[in-house]
Parts: C-alpha cells; structure tokens; sequence
C-alpha cells in the first residue's frame, strides 16, 4: 500500500506554485485505492453524468491501478485509473482556482488515441463551472 503522507511530501509549495491541486489529486488517488466504496461511488457518479450527457464512460471495474503524474509525452495529466485487464482508462484533471491551460484537453486526447490503444474517457473535476473555458475538448465534467 503506498502511503499518502509520502506521496502528498514530494509537493513543496513555493511562492511561485501552489501544492494544493496536487495535495488533492494525491489524497483522491489514494482513497480510491483503498476504498472500495469510494471507487464505486466514483465510478456510479461517471456513469451518471455520462448517461446524461450520451457519453459512454469505460468501465474500469473495481481496479486499483491508480497512477499520478504521468507522462504523455511531456503531458501530464493529473491521474490515470486503468481496468484491470488494461484494456479501458479514465484520465484525470484536476482544477483547484486554476484554468485549463489552451489544448491541454487535446493534448491528453491526442496522446490517449495515438499511444494508449484502449477506451478512454477524460474527466474534468474542477471547484467551479467558471474554470471549463476550454472544455468544450472534454467527454465529461464533475462539478
């Protein structure tokens, strides 16, 4: 089990950055990897909003294999929840006070449809609707 403490330290705030999006992604990664009620939770609000908006949300069952930062290609959008059998992933992003930075949607997009070769949805969680300027580049949104 990897501890939240550990992961949540390697995020310094300075007066340049703010860690806070990063604290959250980090303690959202961790309760679903280790709640199963939080996973299912998660994955019934998806199917939910994905029905209402005709969007099919893949099915990543009741797996743990939860990463953060990872790398597309210089991208890195804030997490990534695979199915057990690899074959579907939600890709996470996470914003806090902060906007969409132009294309980074697309990028995560691009980067699912050209390397990972499986079903994928991209799910913007944000505090407010205020921050979906480029949203229009998404399959679904939690707010």
């Amino acid at each position: 089990m990897e501890s939240l403490l550990v992961n949540v330290s390697k995020y310094a705030s300075s007066h340049q950055k703010s860690s806070i999006e990063n604290f959250i992604t980090e303690a959202f990664a961790w309760l679903l990897r280790n709640d199963f009620a939080v996973r299912e939770a998660i994955m019934s609000l998806l199917f939910k909003q994905g029905q209402e908006c005709g969007i099919e949300i893949p099915h990543v069952g009741n797996s743990e294999r939860i990463d953060t930062q990872v790398n597309f290609d210089g991208k890195y959008p804030d997490m990534l929840w695979d199915s057990a059998d690899n074959t579907s992933c939600l890709i996470f992003e996470h914003k806090v006070w902060s906007e969409l930075h132009d294309g980074q949607l697309y990028n995560y997009r691009k980067y699912a449809e050209e390397k990972l070769a499986k079903s994928f949805a991209i799910v913007l969680i944000t505090g407010h609707s205020g921050q979906h300027m480029f949203t229009f580049l998404t399959k679904i949104h939690i707010i």
